[in-house]
């Protein structure tokens, strides 16, 4: 069996932990100063939004990078609904949430809290013997699935991963939003000013791709932009395939056209084979042994069923993404800018303070203030204040949108991966200090009943 460590999807904490349906925000930046001057949202104001050639100057560069973040972070989202072997990570965190709530019910039977994964109890008790193994079967599995997310290669001099890939393709995405939306010196000004002087994980391979076609950063974006979809949604070792159309384009830039027309043709081999096997992939129950039947859960307080049904949501929104954006609209970015909020969105989780800050000050936000601007959110961490109440952490719905999943549902899967990560490794550190002290104080309470 591969130890979960060689994993590192489990183990990866940025735009989303790989395998939750939720995307991490800062509060500064989710929840924007309100004297703060934004020349982006100014200028989109002024002109509707669609104007090419608007007045794309130093400052509205600056604000419009706050203002992609949402939509950066969306695009990595619908990236891992797209590619199959990261899609596989959220099929493993469906079953490591079902199995860690039954190990905390468990637990909490016997009134014994372990902190880690060597405590007897872990083979005394035949019941938390067997949700354990389910839960390492889960991590062989996928990791057994999808070894080429693992894979590295070298495209130039620089040796490039799977979130090389992921950050270039939001990056690209940016770009072409602003050469549709703006024109092309809007898209120049953003590369210069901000793109070029980003870290290597986000510049690298868009900088490899510019320079292959010349220096001309839409020919280099455009290229770059078709290479990482038919890489990350078509083939299993993605890192790979990109590096492959790389050279093809090294060789012979005119295959463009040939290459994504080729991937275009059939863009999901074996789709109807992996639609079939989510569908067929149900949450076991430990006592019975027996598929879960979530037709029998429906009424509970907890929407229990909905967690159960979580796969077939999400593959629910994949198959919208490869109908609409994929085959449909040939890949298009512009269709992808222009029809964003018609696909799925992940509710967002909002926090304070990195999971090991020193920091005494948080931002928050007043709960009125939400309400007044009609934020429907889920409230995990707030305090009392002489102005009111607020919340210093928890989950909203993407602006425009509604969350394709229960605020309910997404607190206990993100519960549930504290617990896993507290019971098996012994940390308390994952998301945020404020809101890990939260998801410690409530595990100790359900089993300890302290």
């Amino acid at each position: 069996m591969k130890p979960p460590v060689l994993n590192p999807l489990r183990r990866t904490f940025g735009y989303f932990v790989r395998g939750i349906p939720v995307v991490f925000l800062k509060n500064d930046i989710l929840f924007r100063d309100g004297d703060n001057p934004d020349s982006y949202l100014k200028l989109i104001a002024e002109d509707g939004g669609a104007r090419k050639n608007s007045h794309f100057d130093a400052a509205a560069a600056v604000s419009f990078e706050r203002f992609a973040t949402l939509f950066h972070e969306l695009k990595h989202f619908h990236d891992a609904l797209l590619c199959r072997p990261l899609f596989e990570q959220f099929l493993r965190q469906n079953k490591l949430t079902w199995a860690v709530m039954q190990i905390i019910s468990r637990l909490a039977r016997r009134g014994h809290l372990p902190n880690s994964v060597d405590d007897p109890i872990w083979k005394a008790d035949p019941e938390l013997a067997l949700l354990k193994r389910i839960i390492d079967e889960a991590d062989e599995n996928a990791y057994d699935r999808s070894p080429g997310l693992y894979t590295r290669a070298v495209i130039g001099t620089d040796e490039i991963e799977l979130d090389h890939l992921l950050e270039a393709s939001a990056i690209a995405t940016e770009l072409l939003h602003l050469h549709a939306v703006h024109g092309v010196e809007a898209m120049k000004r953003y590369y210069t000013q901000v793109v070029r002087n980003a870290e290597p994980l986000y510049r690298s391979l868009l900088q490899h791709f510019v320079a292959l076609f010349d220096s001309d950063l839409v020919r280099g974006t455009d290229a770059l932009y078709c290479g990482l979809g038919l890489s990350l949604y078509s083939s299993d070792d993605p890192v790979t395939r990109l590096a492959s159309f790389y050279e093809t384009l090294t060789a012979d830039r005119t295959m463009l056209s040939a290459e994504v027309a080729s991937w275009l043709s059939n863009p999901f081999p074996n789709e109807d084979e992996f639609e079939k096997r989510v569908y067929c992939d149900w949450l076991v129950d430990a006592v019975s042994n027996e598929p879960l039947d979530p037709s029998r859960l429906k009424g509970c307080e907890f929407p229990i069923d909905e967690l159960a049904y979580l796969h077939h949501s999400l593959y629910e929104a994949r198959r919208k993404l490869i109908r609409d954006y994929v085959e449909g609209a040939q890949y298009r970015a512009d269709f992808y800018v222009e029809h964003l909020l018609e696909f799925v969105s992940p509710p967002v989780l909002f926090y304070p303070l990195d999971a090991d800050s020193t920091a005494t000050k948080a931002r928050a936000i007043l709960q009125s203030e939400m309400h007044a601007h009609g934020i429907d959110h889920f409230m995990i961490v707030g305090a009392e204040q002489e102005q009111g109440r607020v919340v210093l952490g928890g989950l909203c719905s993407f602006p425009e949108t509604r969350s394709f999943v229960s605020f309910e549902v997404i607190d206990q899967i993100l519960f549930a991966n504290f617990c896993h990560r507290y019971l098996f490794e012994g940390t308390e550190q994952l998301y945020g200090r404020l809101i890990d002290e939260i998801y410690l104080r409530t595990l100790r309470n359900l089993v300890l009943r302290t």
